[in-house]
């Protein structure tokens, strides 16, 4: 097992990638949260049942999902989750951004769960080819989403992601994508206002 925790301003260690535990990794969870004082990292790396890698940081938001994507790209992640605790953190990551880049990464991934704000960014990725015309991630079977609405978010934005949602499905489809199992989840549509 390797177990590494890494504290320190802003930095992620891109040589974890060379580790050889990372060419067996089937499982990773990437988590970015907010600490008192502090922007967090931690990423979880499986095999079969077992934790075979641990990693906590203390993140810089200008350049840390770069440096996650450089550091935990792999091919043999099968189940990937990506958690980011609050929008005013992903807002500072400009995770949206970088989107494409992180899930580009993992090519090989079946299962992807993603808990956030908005959902927008990533099935606007989910929508794109890669220099080959197939979709990122084309192997992606099984698809979670947690998504939890704004306090002021209005009932025409929630239909305008749905749509969104609506269309990359298909695309995906057509170009041979199909997931199995698609769940969303969403808070908050109590508190909608009208659009």
């Amino acid at each position: 097992e390797c177990k590494t925790t890494f504290d320190g301003r802003g930095s992620i260690p891109l040589g974890i990638g060379t580790l050889p535990i990372m060419s067996a990794v089937d499982r990773l969870s990437l988590s970015f949260y907010r600490e008192i004082g502090a922007n967090r990292f931690e990423a979880r790396g499986w095999v079969g049942e077992s934790t075979k890698l641990t990693v906590d940081a203390t993140i810089d938001v200008d350049d840390a999902v770069a440096q996650v994507s450089q550091a935990f790209a792999s091919t043999s992640v099968k189940e990937l989750r990506i958690w980011v605790s609050v929008r005013t953190l992903f807002n500072a990551l400009r995770m949206g951004a970088h989107m494409v880049e992180l899930l580009a990464g993992f090519p090989s991934i079946t299962s992807l769960t993603v808990k956030r704000d908005r959902p927008d960014d990533l099935f606007r990725t989910l929508a794109c080819c890669t220099s080959g015309g197939a979709p990122i991630c084309a192997g992606l079977e099984n698809l979670s989403v947690h998504h939890r609405l704004d306090s002021g978010a209005t009932e025409a934005q929630f239909d305008s992601t749905c749509d969104l949602i609506e269309s990359t499905l298909q695309r995906r489809a057509s170009l041979g994508s199909r997931l199995k199992k698609f769940t969303f989840r969403c808070e908050g549509v109590r508190r909608m206002g009208p659009g």
